[in-house]
């Protein structure tokens, strides 16, 4: 593989949009641990937007629930308009789609979920922009600062509504028998792994979780419905877990860009980018040429504003000749090139 550093990576980016896009940016980003939200994270994108004007679409491609995200940005004071759309629940929710899972799949799932050994605590689904929980304590305490609604009967309940994204958690034994029994019945879902610290006592440990979706959506579905949309070609992709690789896929497809970012485990990190090799050797293209660059969570900002500096430079529109770039650290994004364990071995 060749792996690009952010110098060149970024050049052939803004290239690539002056190219196909007439100059507009577009990134696709998923958020919990690839973002790191924070005051200078706030302030990274505020001065990046300001820099590229209308000549960049930052669009959120999330797990999270629109409703979610912007309650979660409102409480650490940053604006949801950093965002020109936000695509929820892995690509199932949003303005361009909405799509759920058929009851009699959801129904089979849950019942089975139970008969391998999960908790009725450890169910969630989302409708539309409503979360649904179990009310029990350590449920209820998850999501003390959330919006949610609280159900006695969650699995009773769950042929009530219309379900975008059922998540289930366990562990990893339990979480690969329901994935094998989904993938032997051939229900029409997309199935996301991960993981997740819900209801998990030892905060510094993680369970297995599963999000699943309709098959017609995913984060590679919605990212390239979107594009189709706003009639873009060139475009980036920024994720660091399981549930990001359909997005990773649709830029491999469409020869976007890929920033990969590290996961805090490091073998989730190995694990997608095995993946991606095979896949692109399996629609016949060269792994050498996918346009990918691996960064730490805590490197974006300055990654950000690198590139509205280096969009400046190129005189990336002509309203941007004028403008002036503030705060913009590109000294230390210029000489720090890809300094990143290899991962692809």
């Amino acid at each position: 593989m060749s792996k690009l550093n952010y110098s060149n990576f970024i050049n052939d980016f803004i290239e690539d949009t002056r190219q196909k896009n007439n100059g507009v940016l577009c990134i696709f980003t998923d958020i919990d641990g690839t973002l790191p939200l924070s005051n200078n994270f706030k302030h990274a994108v505020i001065r990046t937007k300001n820099t590229l004007q209308k000549q960049m679409m930052f669009i959120a491609n999330t797990g999270r629930t629109p409703k979610d995200l912007k309650g979660m940005l409102e409480r650490l004071n940053i604006p949801s308009q950093i965002f020109d759309e936000i695509l929820g629940n892995n690509g199932a929710t949003s303005k361009y789609m909405k799509m759920s899972i058929s009851k009699d799949n959801v129904s089979d799932i849950l019942h089975k979920f139970i008969e391998l050994g999960g908790e009725e605590g450890d169910v969630r689904y989302v409708a539309e922009d409503d979360i649904y929980i179990h009310r029990d304590e350590a449920s209820t305490t998850y999501y003390s600062n959330k919006p949610h609604i609280e159900l006695d009967d969650i699995i009773q309940k769950a042929n009530s509504v219309n379900i975008n994204k059922l998540t289930l958690t366990g562990s990893k034994e339990v979480i690969d028998k329901l994935i094998e029994y989904i993938e032997k019945c051939g229900y029409k879902c997309n199935i996301h792994v991960g993981n997740t610290k819900f209801r998990t006592r030892d905060k510094s440990k993680s369970r297995r979780r599963v999000d699943i979706t309709s098959n017609e959506c995913s984060k590679g579905i919605i990212t390239k419905k979107v594009l189709r949309d706003l009639n873009l070609e060139s475009f980036m992709v920024m994720g660091n877990d399981e549930n990001d690789i359909t997005m990773f896929k649709a830029a491999i497809e469409k020869k976007g860009y890929i920033v990969l970012v590290k996961h805090e485990e490091i073998e989730i990190t190995k694990k997608i980018v095995k993946e991606l090799k095979a896949y692109t050797t399996s629609i016949g293209k060269d792994w050498n040429e996918v346009k990918i660059t691996f960064i730490e969570e805590n490197e974006m900002n300055n990654f950000l504003e690198f590139m509205a500096s280096r969009a400046k430079m190129k005189g990336q529109g002509n309203f941007l000749e004028n403008l002036k770039v503030t705060s913009i650290r590109t000294s230390t994004m210029a000489t720090k090139l890809i300094g990143y364990e290899d991962v692809t071995r």
